[in-house]
């Protein structure tokens, strides 16, 4: 993943390089290693970044208690109005995991990011995108026929 690219997640804009995060709760400077660890989550998308990846990738030559990161964890959290925990998941004893997939733009175009690699590109639309991943995943289409309403048809979008 390029640093010096925006990172789509969700509705929020992050540019790691100048540090700036673009949310509904409005644009913001965040802290270098705030940056840091929003970075690693989501190049490492979907593994956890365990406690041990983040001392051994973020501070390498220092100690780092786990309050510490707990506390930068909930200023990201606070930062991207993620209260109920949907964009970072904790893995209990063990970490922290990126829940939506992180995406590129790069020119006119989004690109899916999945572990350094690319997956599909040249789409014209970060909806197209999601409504791809909607199709594909078997558990939200059951989802969603659970939650449509009866005279629903999937060309009403």
């Amino acid at each position: 993943m390029d640093i010096e690219k925006d990172i789509f997640i969700d509705e929020i804009e992050f540019n790691p390089y100048i540090r700036r995060v673009k949310c509904k709760n409005g644009v913001r400077t965040i802290r270098k290693k705030e940056s840091e660890v929003l970075f690693l989550l989501c190049s490492t998308y979907p593994d956890v970044v365990t406690y041990t990846d983040l001392t051994a990738k973020i501070w390498p030559h220092s100690y780092i208690s786990r309050p510490c990161i707990t506390q930068i964890i909930y200023a990201l959290r606070e930062m991207l109005g993620d209260s109920g925990r949907n964009k970072i998941q904790t893995i209990p004893k063990l970490g922290y995991r990126l829940v939506s997939k992180p995406l590129t733009k790069t020119g006119k175009d989004f690109t899916f990011v999945y572990k350094n690699h690319v997956e599909i590109s040249g789409i014209k639309s970060k909806d197209f995108i999601c409504q791809k991943i909607a199709s594909v995943n078997s558990a939200r289409q059951a989802l969603a026929r659970q939650l449509a309403p009866d005279n629903f048809t999937p060309q009403d979008y």
